[in-house]
This record gives C-alpha cells, structure tokens and sequence, in this order.
C-alpha cells in the first residue's frame, strides 16, 4: 500500500500506518502521545484519523525517502 491509498482511507489501523511510513512501533506512539491525532478506539484496536496523521509525520520529516541508487549512465562510444 502506498501513502497515497492509505491517506484516501478515513480512518487506517495502526499497523498499516506503521507499515507504509516505515515508521517505528514505539516513535509512533510518542509522537501521537505528543500531538492531536484523533485515536477511535473499537475494543482492544484503535484506528487513527488518517490526515491527522499524515499531517503529523509530514511535520516529522516522514516518510522517510530512501536514497535510490542510480546506475551509471551508459556511456556512447
């Protein structure tokens, strides 16, 4: 899934979220402790408001963008 998919959900389950941010398990929960991200809790699972959270990793500087290794130009000779 991509974060495009995710954020056009209203509401995503913290695994996804985790999952496509690449973000980790206990950063997450201390960045939400930290913010008003809207939690809806549905017994033992919570869900998370998704523009809420895009708008709070995009502040953190997530996701984070892996550096893509070019490969070299193929030289004409």
């Amino acid at each position: 899934m991509s974060i495009q998919q995710l954020i056009s959900k209203p509401y995503a389950p913290i695994m996804e979220i985790i999952e496509v941010y690449g973000i980790n398990f206990k950063t997450f929960n201390k960045y939400v402790s930290e913010s008003k991200v809207k939690i809806i809790k549905r017994g033992k699972r919570c869900t998370y408001k998704t523009s809420d959270v895009h708008q709070m990793l995009s502040e953190r500087g997530y996701p984070k963008l892996k550096k893509i290794k070019k490969a070299p130009a193929a030289s004409e000779a």
